[in-house]
C-alpha cells in the first residue's frame, strides 16, 4: 500500500493472483491518504474488511471503529499507554497527578 507504483510492474503482476490485485486496487482507490496526514487507526477499508472478517470468524458483529490497524507491536502498544502517561496514570491502575 505504500508502494502503488509496484501495481505498474508487469514481471511482478504476473505472480500475484487475479483476486487479490482487485482487492488492492479497490482499497488504493478508497483511501484518501497515506502518511502522517492519515487516520492513525488505518484506513476506513481496510478495518471494514477486517471486521467483516472478525464478524464472520465469530459469528457476532465488530465495530470498525474500534479496530487500530498499525505498522508494528509497539505503536500498537503505545497507543493506549500514552493516554495514561499524559495524564500521570500508572499502567496498575494508580493515580500518579
Amino acid at each position: 500500500m505504500e508502494h502503488p507504483e509496484m501495481m505498474e510492474w508487469p514481471e511482478l503482476m504476473a505472480r500475484i493472483p487475479k483476486d487479490v490485485i482487485t482487492r488492492v486496487q479497490k482499497y488504493l482507490s478508497s483511501m484518501s491518504g497515506l502518511g502522517p496526514y492519515s487516520d492513525s487507526r488505518g484506513a476506513i477499508v481496510l478495518r471494514e474488511a477486517v471486521a467483516r472478517g472478525i464478524s464472520r470468524r465469530d459469528g457476532y458483529p465488530a465495530n470498525p471503529n474500534e479496530i487500530y490497524m498499525t505498522g508494528t507491536l509497539f505503536i500498537c502498544l503505545r497507543l493506549p499507554m500514552g493516554s495514561c502517561w499524559s495524564r500521570n496514570i500508572d499502567p496498575a491502575g494508580q493515580n500518579h497527578a
